[in-house]
């Protein structure tokens, strides 16, 4: 009996060992679903940086394992992404109303950890 619980631990122990470890520096933001497929967003903290027109950052794109770049800004008390490296922007907020789920969430991550 102890050559068995000492075997199911070692599978265990190995089980766990293998399983994805989380990024510190990896904060889950937003998800949206396109197609029946979902992609998670998460915000590289490091990468928060300040600029001349507000703040940019690097996400994470799961489960499609890419990164992209988007920085946000303020026009008239609004807040609109910036899709870097391009100047394409697009308003995720008018007045108190939220208009762009998904940047939003990505925002909301930068202005906790900038």
């Amino acid at each position: 009996m102890k050559k068995v619980f000492a075997m199911a631990a070692l599978v265990l122990g190995i089980l766990i060992l293998q399983m994805p470890q989380a990024d510190a520096g990896r904060v889950y933001a937003s998800y949206e679903t396109r197609r029946g497929q979902t992609t998670y967003y998460h915000v590289i903290t490091e990468t928060i940086q300040a600029t001349d027109y507000g703040y940019k950052c690097r996400v994470y794109a799961e489960p499609t394992g890419k990164y992209w770049e988007v920085g946000f800004t303020a026009k008239n008390g609004d807040v609109y992404a910036v899709l870097l490296p391009s100047t394409y922007t697009t308003q995720i907020t008018r007045g108190n109303q939220v208009i762009d789920e998904t940047f939003y969430g990505i925002f909301k991550v930068v202005m906790q950890y900038r």
